[in-house]
């Protein structure tokens, strides 16, 4: 009854705009309530569009999204399931006529969407697929995936995500568009940001499309060059963390982003381009890398405050700082002492000794040693150990969300929530900077040793000799 009652609907509507001059619509459909036809008739000729091609309704909770796609809605746990192999279907909801031009089998309940779970095997996540559903949290996107369609997110109330390395294709800018929940990202295609054939195509996350609550960016060491203008004027970020393998910043990515205030740039950096963060008036330390060869004019720029760049003596970073001092960029330079850099006089290196095999890291909480089932590893100089082992010698109840990927642990008056992938956690409520984010290696979840234990008020101290975390309360 339904569907016959939208039919008559657009047949309605078909023949009222069919008067106004240079186009006319036409609508057909199956009589026992299968796929609507809309075609459009223009001067230039005529475009047919099929609505729900590969269901059979428009209140189901089950059917098909693609060749050989089929999607399951839960409406007790808002879970969407979607399974198969091949590319699913691309809809067309937000253009002109888009109730007509056809929307996801499943968007007349995406009310009750929370999240979408995205089986191995699926290609292609269509454009248009989760547009405008408000209150979806997150979208597990699994390596199978190669494409994502225009405005795929458009409009809905992701929370956080993770692009990996294996999707080659972003279809569009509009992504994100209209995306104000979305609070963290972590990125691992190449193609995510201004497109230099297109002015119009801007960055993905830049001021224009709103995504306006991100707080943290993580990219991964399978983006060679982070695009130009990725994240201008995101006037929300506040912490960015850039892996090993990254080469190249290309310019004004981070530009405009006024809360921006802590920024992790990896060795195998050699180039940041011209305005990569001019006009950042909260960041007010960047170490260098010392593989950095090359710092773009304005690179660092903004009069309103004294950034201090961290780096080697006759390093880029040095050079670049006396240049924009002498012109009143707001940029100092404070030299490193310690390590060599690889580079010597005349361009000769040095390569590096073979390292000892590596003495396993030992964790002592109030004398008694922590067993574990993945070792702890040590990344960028801070220690991470297996969560809950780590949480639960600390005498904390943990609890894990695997929709949301966030660890909650709590200790008398103290509650601690940890996300993957953040560069930070929240204590009762108040965020505290990560220098390292947590991160899942060995299928289980690590997290800084020091930050969670001093979260609990505990001390840490660590030996560098014996390779010891001791940790007391």
């Amino acid at each position: 009854m339904i569907m016959k009652k939208f039919i008559s609907a657009v047949l309605t509507l078909a023949l009222i705009i069919g008067l106004m001059p240079g186009m006319t619509l036409t609508a057909s459909a199956s009589s026992g309530g299968g796929p609507l036809t809309v075609t459009e008739h223009r001067a230039d000729g005529a475009i047919s569009i099929t609505y729900g091609a590969n269901s059979t309704g428009f209140g189901e909770l089950s059917g098909k999204c693609g060749a050989n796609l089929t999607w399951t809605l839960d409406t007790s746990t808002g879970l969407l399931e979607i399974s198969g192999t091949g590319p699913m279907d691309d809809w067309r909801g937000w253009n002109a006529f888009d109730d007509l031009r056809g929307r996801a089998p499943w968007y007349a309940h995406r009310a009750s969407i929370k999240n979408a779970r995205i089986s191995e095997g699926v290609t292609t996540i269509g454009s248009d697929a989760f547009y405008r559903v408000e209150n979806i949290i997150t979208v597990d996107i699994p390596a199978s995936v190669t494409r994502i369609g225009r405005a795929a997110f458009a409009y809905s109330g992701i929370t956080n995500i993770t692009i990996p390395s294996t999707v080659k294709t972003l279809t569009g800018s509009d992504l994100f568009r209209e995306c104000r929940r979305l609070e963290s990202v972590t990125i691992g295609v190449e193609n995510f940001g201004w497109s230099q054939d297109n002015p119009y195509e801007v960055g993905l996350f830049c001021h224009r499309h709103d995504v306006t609550s991100l707080k943290s960016v993580t990219i991964l060491g399978s983006v060679k060059t982070i695009p130009g203008g990725s994240f201008y004027a995101n006037e929300s970020l506040e912490t960015v963390r850039i892996e090993e393998g990254v080469t190249t910043l290309g310019g004004a990515e981070f530009a405009g982003c006024t809360s921006l205030s802590s920024v992790t740039l990896p060795n195998s950096l050699t180039t940041i381009g011209e305005m990569a963060f001019f006009i950042t008036p909260s960041l007010t330390s960047v170490t260098i890398p010392k593989n950095v060869t090359s710092i773009g004019m304005g690179a660092f720029r903004d009069e309103r405050r004294i950034i201090t760049l961290r780096g080697y003596t006759g390093s880029a970073a040095q050079t670049h700082a006396n240049i924009a001092d002498e012109r009143r960029y707001g940029v100092r330079f404070e030299a490193i002492t310690g390590d060599l850099p690889d580079v010597l006089p005349g361009g000769t290196t040095t390569p590096p000794a073979p390292p000892p095999p590596a003495q396993e890291i030992k964790v002592l909480v109030n004398g008694s040693t922590v067993t574990f089932d993945q070792p702890p590893i040590i990344e960028n100089g801070r220690t991470l150990v297996p969560l809950r082992a780590i949480f639960e010698a600390l005498g904390a109840t943990v609890e894990w969300e695997q929709s949301t990927q966030t660890v909650t642990a709590v200790k008398d008056d103290i509650t601690i929530t940890l996300k993957i992938g953040d560069a930070f956690l929240t204590k009762n409520g108040e965020r505290i900077a990560l220098d390292v984010p947590a991160k899942i290696v060995g299928g289980r979840t690590l997290v800084p040793a020091r930050a969670v234990a001093e979260s609990f008020g505990a001390d840490v101290q660590w030996d560098q000799a014996t390779r010891t975390v001791t940790i007391t309360e």
